[in-house]
């Protein structure tokens, strides 16, 4: 892998850092996450030298437009191998540096699988990270963090990271980590969501860090302005 030249703006950084198990970056329309979420996985320090990726998404199409073009991008060929060499719907790709492989990335869309979260993943896989992106897109829910928190492997620092649009006030993602109403656990249920946030980093990016603005200025209000004839 050659050097990549990449510095990240403030929130960016500290969720490229974090060592939580649950991490959540947020923030509008070009902001920078998928990147940062790239760059997350590839600087983390762990106790193995190669790590192992799941990567979810609505679909694998979609997946391919996102972080497959964002791994082509920053870690083009031969330094990425696509399985079955195919980028635009990926199913497998392994990035190396120089000629010792780092971390596979193992693409899931849950569409073609009906929503069924027993078709989701292998029976027998075993990850050191799982990362859900744009899970405003699709229909993220509680039985996939589930499921992927069984899928984590032993290892010294696992990961479950959630890249995303900010969310409405009544996600579960939402709810969950309580970005915006605080209230006290009363019931089991929220003793659990309480432990979670407990092991939790959530960051969201502001408009004055948001990439594209930065590059385009105007780019946030013609996005927002669409947003609002649809």
């Amino acid at each position: 892998m050659y050097k990549i030249d990449y510095v990240a703006y403030k929130t960016a950084a500290k969720f490229i850092q974090s060592d939580a198990l649950y991490t959540l970056l947020l923030g509008d329309r070009g902001a920078g996450k998928t990147t940062a979420g790239l760059m997350r996985v590839l600087a983390k320090k762990t106790d193995k030298a190669f790590q192992t990726w799941a990567i979810v998404g609505d679909t694998r199409k979609r997946l391919g437009y996102t972080i497959g073009r964002t791994i082509d991008n920053w870690c083009p060929e031969p330094y990425t191998v696509w399985g079955l060499q195919e980028k635009n719907r990926p199913h497998q790709c392994v990035i190396h540096n120089h000629s010792l492989p780092v971390v596979r990335f193992d693409f899931f869309g849950i569409q073609p699988a009906g929503g069924k979260v027993d078709d989701l993943f292998p029976y027998e896989a075993m990850y050191d990270g799982i990362w859900f992106d744009d899970v405003d897109k699709w229909s993220f829910a509680t039985k996939h963090l589930v499921q992927a928190v069984c899928l984590l492997r032993a290892c010294s620092k696992p990961s479950i990271q959630i890249t995303s649009n900010f969310l409405p006030a009544d996600h579960w993602v939402n709810q969950m980590w309580q970005l915006h109403d605080k209230l006290p656990p009363k019931t089991k249920k929220e003793r659990a969501q309480a432990h979670v946030r407990q092991q939790s980093g959530i960051f969201q990016i502001p408009d004055e860090e948001n990439a594209a603005e930065l590059i385009s200025p105007g780019y946030l209000s013609r996005c927002r302005d669409m947003k609002e004839l649809l």
